[in-house]
């Protein structure tokens, strides 16, 4: 009897223990809830980010189940580097999001969308993704992230994809202006703008490519980026040819400013 009695007493002191420490993590959640509620402090840590990004995504979704954070320690990192790690900032973007938590992770999601509305910090998330171990804290097996090795050449691939985006921005702006300015540049866009099965297929490969480096766990082989390459270069000067030598001029000269400013 005095053996079960140890063992009841025992349990008492562990049951007591997990009530405060489901106390203190109360107590901690309302800390960082207090603290990420002031808009305009920058979150400290990837922790906060996280808890600050599932309370808003709770409230735009019924199903709390399907919520997939991804890699908010990479997100911080970004965020940091980009001048947007403050709630206030991330709220625009949060907003403008239709979350297809079925597919994809909060932090895809919300990376989609920055890079969307500004594709010239697509070489700030590149330092971002490049920096990070090779260990995902929220999984045990190990990720390869971006390295170094092919890093110039992904420095090209950006370079001319950038220049790609503001070319087509620029033909829409001159033939197509009821498109508007903020339009996603996609194969189906494009599609609808030269009906060119050839130009979409190489829009294809483009896009492909853009999403294995932002999305992708391993770093993109030469072979694909060499293709991606060629596969805008092909489509350039298909565009090209719609402009005059002094337009051509000058969208050239308003590209390198860009390049100076990254």
């Amino acid at each position: 009897m005095g053996k079960f009695l140890d063992e009841y007493e025992i349990l008492d002191e562990l049951n007591g223990l997990i009530l405060s420490g489901e106390m203190a993590l109360r107590r901690l959640q309302k800390a960082v809830k207090e603290r990420v509620s002031k808009q305009e402090e920058a979150f400290s840590n990837h922790y906060e980010l996280a808890a600050f990004l599932y309370d808003k995504v709770s409230s735009k979704t019924n199903n709390t189940d399907e919520i997939i954070m991804g890699r908010a320690d990479m997100l911080f990192k970004f965020l940091k580097y980009s001048n947007l790690n403050k709630p206030q900032t991330l709220n625009k973007y949060i907003n403008e999001i239709e979350f297809h938590l079925e597919k994809d992770t909060v932090v895809d999601e919300i990376i989609d969308k920055i890079l969307e509305n500004d594709i010239s910090l697509f070489k700030v998330f590149l330092k971002a993704k490049s920096e990070m171990t090779t260990r995902n804290p929220y999984s045990d097996t190990m990720e390869e992230t971006l390295g170094y090795e092919n890093k110039k050449a992904l420095g090209y691939f950006i370079d001319n994809w950038l220049a790609f985006q503001s070319v087509i921005r620029s033909y829409i702006k001159k033939f197509h202006p009821e498109i508007g300015d903020n339009v996603l540049i996609t194969p189906k866009l494009l599609m609808n703008l030269f009906n060119d099965e050839d130009i979409v297929n190489r829009a294809k490969i483009i896009q492909n490519l853009r999403i294995e480096i932002v999305h992708g766990l391993k770093l993109p082989d030469e072979k694909h980026i060499a293709e991606a390459i060629k596969a805008i270069e092909d489509i350039m000067s298909i565009l090209y040819s719609k402009f005059s030598k002094e337009e051509i001029e000058e969208l050239r000269n308003k590209f390198k400013e860009i390049c100076l400013n990254l």
